[in-house]
């Protein structure tokens, strides 16, 4: 234990987190997993169980990872009054870079117009996506996109709700077809839970967090038993740190068989080519749209942070690349907090701002709703104007904050934008051969953003609190 000695909050550089042949053999693992899903396709998806074992294992550290992590990193600093400034910090700085991500996607989208030009079936009429059916004694309201929208094993539930009333069924139905604020209360209704364990148990991460920030704050007030419960969270936050080490040796077989699998699945680096040169102008308004966000987090992080945005950048490419071979920032969080320790950005940190991020900030899938949206408003011959293109921005910003970190998360959210702006969510199947590549780069983009506001709130309010219980935190040597 090293609890009553006091932790370094940077861990020393060159440790056994950062085996230097790892970050060389990920990327060797993403070229042959790219050249095999390209050169055989039928070949490369036999990997996908090996894939699906790596993603696996990450997957089932995040639970207790983010738990204990986040309850000995808050209990650490002694006085739950502390958690004010860092909190307003990390969410202030969330919402102000979705915001910059969801403008710069609307700028490159209104420039560039990749719209323009593009082959649809059918008006630009939004059909209804709800439907109303008496089931015995219950009104039940569908949602009909079930099918459309269910990918890679991530189904949208077609059970919307019941009621007893068809009146208030129908209401029910009508006000989720045209809801703007509706993405709000879920989140908010997200954050309570009514079963914690249920919620662990589906890896539902703001509940978690929610009742992790109570649980550490609580135990700073039980004085010695809050000690011993604390030692035992430092203890676990350790463990699943060196269980990330281990899995890590297997990243770079896991890496190929997710990309060789999912690029064979998709039919090939010829089909791959032929959808990229079908939608080759959107695939680019999103991919250069998302290159300006990252260059302008690097500002922000040398700005705030005071620091190398470019040392950064190198000790996250472990992440990124991890993040861009399983398109999930969840799944991907493990590492995230690793490599961010690895660079100096101290356990309290990491603990208290990752997590959220993983959960509510995903600059790049914001950026993804409001180009996409406006892509199909072009597609369709919509004229949005400056009513419509605020919606977008404002429903994009919040959409996002309920996308959860898995796979392809953004396309169901998106219908919340596409709603909204009242336009047409059959224009979301237009997107759909090339979605599963921006996928990877939009999850990118969100790592990236989540590690530089745990930076910079580290360098503006961590560095700053007198931490007496700093030595409580997890130690990452």
């Amino acid at each position: 234990m090293t609890e009553h000695a006091p932790a370094d909050p940077h861990p020393q550089e060159g440790t056994s987190h950062g085996a230097s042949w790892l970050l060389p053999a990920i990327i060797v693992g993403v070229l042959l997993g790219a050249l095999v899903g390209a050169q055989w396709p039928a070949f490369g998806v036999h990997f996908e169980f090996l894939g699906e074992l790596f993603l696996n294992a990450l997957k089932m550290l995040i639970v207790p990872l983010v738990a204990s992590s986040m309850i000995a990193g808050i209990a650490s600093l002694g006085d739950v009054r502390k958690l004010g400034k860092p909190g307003l910090m990390t969410v202030g700085l969330y919402a102000a870079t979705t915001g910059l991500a969801v403008f710069i996607g609307m700028i490159f989208v209104n420039m560039l117009k990749p719209g323009e030009g593009v082959q649809v079936e059918g008006s630009g009429s939004r059909p209804a996506t709800r439907l109303v059916k008496q089931i015995d004694d219950e009104w039940v309201v569908f949602d009909k996109r079930e099918n459309l929208y269910t990918l890679d094993g991530e189904p949208v539930r077609a059970v919307v709700a019941r009621f007893k009333d068809e009146q208030a069924a129908h209401e029910a139905a009508k006000e989720g077809e045209k809801s703007l604020f509706g993405v709000v209360a879920k989140v908010l209704r997200m954050m309570v839970s009514a079963n914690i364990i249920q919620s662990a148990a589906a890896t539902d991460i703001l509940p978690l967090i929610f009742f992790s920030l109570l649980f550490g704050g609580v135990l700073t007030t039980l004085g010695q038993k809050g000690q011993m419960v604390l030692e035992f969270f430092s203890g676990v936050s350790e463990a699943m740190m060196a269980m990330v080490n281990l899995i890590m040796y297997i990243a770079p077989l896991g890496i190929f068989s997710l990309i060789a699998a999912r690029l064979g699945k998709a039919g090939g680096g010829s089909a791959f080519v032929g959808e990229v040169t079908k939608l080759g102008n959107y695939a680019l308004c999103v991919i250069l749209a998302l290159v300006v966000h990252s260059i302008l987090l690097f500002a922000l992080y040398a700005l705030l942070a005071r620091r190398s945005p470019i040392a950064f950048f190198g000790k996250l490419a472990k992440a990124l690349t991890t993040a861009f071979s399983t398109a999930s920032s969840s799944a991907t969080l493990p590492l995230t907090m690793e490599c961010c320790e690895e660079a100096g950005v101290s356990p309290e940190a990491t603990s208290f701002v990752l997590p959220l991020g993983a959960t509510v900030n995903m600059n790049g899938t914001a950026l993804y709703e409001s180009v996409a949206a406006i892509f199909i408003a072009q597609a369709f011959g919509i004229p949005l104007g400056t009513e419509g293109q605020l919606v977008v921005f404002v429903t994009a910003t919040l959409a996002a904050i309920g996308a959860a970190g898995i796979p392809e998360a953004g396309l169901v959210t998106m219908l919340i934008v596409l709603n909204a702006a009242n336009l047409p969510t059959a224009g979301v199947g237009l997107l759909l051969s090339i979605d599963w590549f921006l996928d990877r780069c939009r999850t990118s983009v969100n790592v990236w953003g989540d590690a530089v506001v745990a930076g910079c709130v580290d360098e503006m309010v961590f560095s700053k609190l007198d931490l007496s219980g700093r030595g409580h935190a997890p130690s990452e040597g």
